[in-house]
């Protein structure tokens, strides 16, 4: 028995012949041309797409970005002084204010120098440190054994940038069971326990002692910094001053600092649950 192609077989086969044919009766220079132009056409598309993004890329100008430099208003230094820290030892200070509400200083060069009676600095301290906006804070140089009496103490200050940021709400704290006293082994001391009310894991608290008489004038200061206090955490702390000093105290206030504005000062710790818990 033959099989013979079906239909739609022989129909196929029959387009195939045609199309075949006709593509054998096209003239060859038109072939020719047809290869010439698929030749031609690569690199003219080439210079071609060069050629308009040039055109279109040096005709394009980008929006002007304006930049406004802050205006901020001076550093105030609401006082300065030198400080007793025991016989022959003098510190200086400075209190220093930033009266803009919505600008920081991010590095903040103090310099302080205390001088004699005939003008002759005697002592020189460098510290760097921050200032938040709006912050009022009381920066210390460390206490020094001199040869005289010292008569001023001056410091100048230096602002790298002033820096535009909004500060997140700050950590909430107190300081618990405050106390001084003397000790003939240590000197005079102060302390008292930091709490940290906040949910923050703070990296580091600046700590500031600040040492008034019974007239309320300001007669020494001692500084510290606390590292790696967890959230609700109370730390305690003591600040010891040379055992003279503790005759002139009636009150000590403390003070404490977050900087803020460096990553990684203020993280939030995470939930943490009893595996014994059986809810």
């Amino acid at each position: 028995m033959v099989d013979y192609p079906n239909k739609r077989e022989l129909e196929l086969q029959e387009r195939f012949i045609s199309v075949i044919e006709r593509l054998q009766a096209v003239p060859k220079h038109l072939w020719i041309w047809l290869a010439l132009s698929l030749v031609a056409a690569l690199p003219l598309a080439y210079v071609l797409r060069v050629g308009l993004y040039t055109l279109f890329a040096g005709a394009y100008r980008p929006p002007e970005i304006a930049y406004i430099a802050p205006t901020p208003a001076s550093i105030e230094i609401l006082s300065q002084g030198f400080l007793t820290a025991g016989e022959g030892s003098y510190a200086a200070y400075a209190r220093i204010k930033n009266p803009n509400s919505e600008l920081a200083v991010r590095t903040l060069g103090v310099q302080f120098a205390i001088e004699n009676q005939a003008g002759q600095v005697i002592a020189t301290h460098a510290l760097e440190s921050y200032l938040l906006p709006g912050q009022d804070r009381v920066f210390v140089m460390p206490s020094k054994f001199l040869q005289e009496t010292p008569a001023v103490a001056k410091v100048e200050f230096e602002i790298s940038h002033w820096s535009r940021t909004e500060i997140p709400i700050l950590p909430t704290f107190f300081f618990e069971n405050p106390q001084t006293g003397s000790d003939p082994a240590i000197g005079f001391f102060a302390s008292a326990l930091y709490r940290n009310e906040s949910a923050y894991h703070i990296s580091a608290v600046d700590l500031t002692a600040l040492a008034y008489d019974l007239e309320g004038r300001l007669i020494s200061a001692n500084t510290t910094v606390i590292s790696d206090v967890l959230a609700r955490e109370s730390r305690f702390f003591r600040l010891i001053w040379p055992a003279g000093i503790g005759n002139s105290v009636s009150r000590v206030e403390f003070q404490a600092s977050i900087n803020v504005l460096k990553a990684g000062t203020l993280t939030i710790e995470g939930p943490q649950f009893d595996e014994s818990d059986p809810r």
